[in-house]
């Protein structure tokens, strides 16, 4: 048989076997590149089951690893801090003990100077509170005196007043005023005195109010003829003296003069 009897015996390609839309052409088979140029992730994965499990163990293995790495930093970190707040407190504290010491010397070496500002503190107490009653009698004496009219002589003087801390002392009757004393006296006078023009001249006394005259006896002695008049006065809070004393702590301590000096 001859080649050319062998080429008209091969069978023609059929066309219901030809690729529709096609020229017939083999189709590349070049493989297929991802971005980049990469190739893709193979479909099919033949490796074993116990190679991939390996993989997956080490994966594990190593972020284990890491976890106790970063865990135990932070125990390490924790502990530094609180070794480092233990050792403020414990400076403060040795602080606070060392100014605890210095305080307690001091104490102890200006404690009777402790003492004695107690004292004064104390004495100038009780002198306010022995004092918050205080009245200058004599002024008042001389004030009474003076008050009254032309010829009159006050003769005796009795005061009645509270203590400190006491209530006021109520008056010769019920329409008086209290007070802080009762101021009773006795005068003589040639002539009957006049009882209104008495008792303004007594009030008009700051720090007296309420004067009452309780009564006028004719008295005859040696062939003289007088009038023992009797009458009682309430003293009010005007009257108190309120004494104040200079501060002892303030007061400048004394200078020494040029001759001491001896200039």
């Amino acid at each position: 048989m001859t080649t050319e009897e062998q080429v008209t015996k091969e069978p023609k390609p059929s066309l219901l076997k030809r690729q529709i839309g096609g020229s017939g052409k083999a189709k590349d088979t070049a493989p297929k590149t991802g971005k980049y140029n990469i190739p893709p992730r193979p479909q099919v994965n033949l490796m074993p089951p116990e190679i991939i499990e390996g993989r997956n163990l080490l994966v594990l293995r190593r972020r284990l690893i890491w976890a106790i790495i970063a865990l135990l930093v932070v125990v390490v970190l924790a502990f530094g801090a609180a070794y480092l707040m233990r050792m403020s407190a414990q400076q403060r504290y040795d602080t606070s003990l060392a100014q605890a010491d210095t305080l307690t010397a001091q104490k102890r070496q200006y404690s009777p100077v402790i003492q004695v500002q107690s004292d004064i503190t104390k004495t100038t107490t009780a002198r306010t509170y022995a004092l918050s009653t205080e009245v200058d009698w004599t002024v008042y004496a001389y004030a009474i005196q003076a008050a009254l009219p032309a010829g009159v002589k006050v003769e005796t003087m009795q005061v009645a007043g509270i203590s400190p801390g006491e209530e006021l002392a109520a008056g010769s009757d019920p329409l008086t005023q209290a007070g802080i004393a009762v101021i009773s006296f006795s005068a003589l006078s040639d002539t009957l005195p006049d009882a209104s023009a008495w008792i303004e001249a007594l009030q008009s006394i700051p720090g007296l109010v309420d004067a009452n005259l309780q009564s006028s006896v004719l008295s005859d002695t040696d062939g003289k003829v007088t009038y023992v008049v009797t009458s009682t006065v309430q003293v009010t809070e005007e009257a108190l003296a309120n004494r104040t004393f200079a501060d002892p702590s303030s007061t400048p301590s004394p200078t020494a003069s040029p001759a001491a000096d001896g200039s």
